[in-house]
């Protein structure tokens, strides 16, 4: 059900520093193997692994073709050190990559820890460890066919992670910036700054696996700082802005119009071929300080009624203070006769 093969490749005599071992791996039936070891799965296809294994200058280099499912990846990723300092150095490439596929390896070798068992980084390893990963993954095939692609730089240095000028091409939409992770402290930081733009929210939650109540395209400018450990910490402690916006698209049902006019425009207006609003635009810029939210002029457009307002939303302690104002587009019928 599997196979491993390492043959000794005899180079350069003068090369006598270096150690080339041609590695072939192959687990070709996925869902036999994985009933074998007690982790069924129902993916079809095999994982394999053809490359080589270079020993050299006490450094430890791996290069080939792997394959999972239907996903190719070629690498090429160094170990070794530098000045005393260890390092991890490579690339990783390929021209689809299928997002269920990445799934399968990390649920078939997965391995349950006990909850008493601390793994437990060594502090030298954390303080001196280097990793440098170009990744460049031409197209990115979600469950629903959707195709992306991603192109970045993985690093990490002096405690601190950071995936740099990284452009995610998803769902017709793109995500672009630095996400740093910062674990020099015992509370850990985080920031991100992102640019995301033309993003549909239907098709994007349709590829979740959620319902889409809501859809239109979503632009988002977001430059944002946290501290700790848990999504509820950060949340806690963000600072920083974030300027989105969503074009075009509807929304179930059609209270947003009925807040802005009277019921006989209200009536008047239904689309007999819907039950939703069709919105022009919705806009929220808004300004964050150590877990509270405040926003001044957010705006709501629906074919029918701007709604225009803002307040403040606290994370830390739930308080929630907002105000709108809605009116009408158009002058009113009712409000002619009158």
């Amino acid at each position: 059900i599997w196979s491993l093969t390492v043959s000794f490749v005899l180079g350069e005599i003068r090369k006598l520093n270096e150690v080339v071992l041609d590695t072939d791996f192959s687990i070709p039936d996925v869902r036999r193997f994985s009933a074998a070891v007690g982790q069924p799965l129902e993916a079809e296809g095999e994982l394999t692994f053809a490359g080589d294994l270079l020993l050299r200058d006490a450094a430890l280099e791996l290069r080939g073709d792997a394959r999972i499912i239907d996903t190719e990846v070629t690498g090429q990723v160094a170990v070794g050190s530098e000045d005393g300092q260890p390092q991890i150095v490579g690339s990783l490439t390929s021209d689809n990559v299928r997002l269920s596929d990445l799934s399968v390896p990390i649920q078939l070798f997965s391995v349950d820890v006990p909850e008493h068992v601390d793994v437990d980084v060594s502090e030298e390893v954390r303080k001196n460890l280097r990793l440098a990963l170009d990744l460049d993954f031409a197209k990115i095939t979600g469950r629903k066919k959707a195709t992306g692609k991603l192109v970045g730089h993985l690093e990490y240095a002096d405690e601190v992670a950071r995936l740099r000028d990284f452009d995610l091409g998803y769902l017709g939409g793109t995500v672009s910036g630095t996400v740093t992770g910062d674990f020099k402290e015992d509370v850990p930081t985080y920031a991100a700054d992102l640019r995301i733009k033309k993003w549909q929210m239907g098709r994007l939650l349709g590829e979740l696996g959620l319902r889409a109540p809501l859809t239109g395209t979503v632009y988002l400018d977001v430059e944002l700082q946290a501290r700790g450990e848990n999504p509820r910490s950060w949340a806690r402690s963000m600072t920083g802005y974030l300027n989105g916006s969503l074009w075009g698209g509807r929304v179930p049902g059609r209270i947003l119009d009925l807040t802005g006019l009277n019921l006989v425009s209200w009536l008047a207006a239904k689309d007999p071929k819907t039950d939703s609003t069709k919105l022009v635009c919705v806009v929220v810029p808004v300004r964050l300080k150590q877990g509270v939210a405040n926003g001044n002029m957010m705006i709501i457009e629906t074919e029918n009624v701007q709604i225009a307002g803002g307040g403040s939303l606290s994370f830390r302690d739930g308080g929630l203070n907002l105000g709108f104002l809605p009116r009408p587009k158009k002058q009113q019928l009712i409000d002619i006769v009158t």
